[in-house]
């Protein structure tokens, strides 16, 4: 059992240890600058299908998905609520009376921009996920409270 321990511990330092030095290809760092010029990057990876950038931009805490050969495939931020645009929140405020806000996510690609919003009703219980497009319309919603 120690020598299986010790193995996977070896191999979790290795893990780490590659991850800290990945250094991206400069088409990566360029797509990256291009599309947030004020984006402060705190790690960039390389998982095998896609290299990923761990950022800060304006506050919010971000990711960025690029391809192998550094062009920009998607980006997601957590939010607060004070972040989301007026239309968006509107549209929660609206179709959710009684339910508060408990995360936002914003979801970009090169075809559109989404945002999950976690919210919650307090006196139901009710846990749900509900995704926005941009004009703050309703795409989808999931009850949390369901197993699959």
């Amino acid at each position: 059992m120690k020598k299986v321990t010790l193995t996977i511990a070896s191999i979790l330092i290795a893990g780490i240890l590659i991850a800290q030095d990945y250094t991206p290809p400069p088409s990566a760092e360029t797509s990256f600058t291009k599309k947030y010029p004020t984006g402060v990057v705190d790690e960039w990876m390389d998982d095998e299908t896609q290299i990923v950038c761990y950022f800060e931009d304006d506050g919010n805490y971000g990711r960025a998905f690029f391809s192998p050969k550094g062009k920009w495939i998607s980006s997601e931020f957590s939010l607060s609520e004070d972040d989301l645009p007026a239309n968006v929140l509107s549209g929660v405020q609206e179709n959710y009376k009684g339910f508060e806000i408990t995360g936002v996510t914003k979801r970009e690609d090169t075809k559109q921009t989404v945002y999950e919003v976690g919210i919650y009703n307090n006196s139901t219980e009710q846990d749900l996920l509900i995704t926005l497009n941009s004009n703050g319309e309703i795409v989808k919603e999931e009850d949390l409270n369901t197993e699959d």
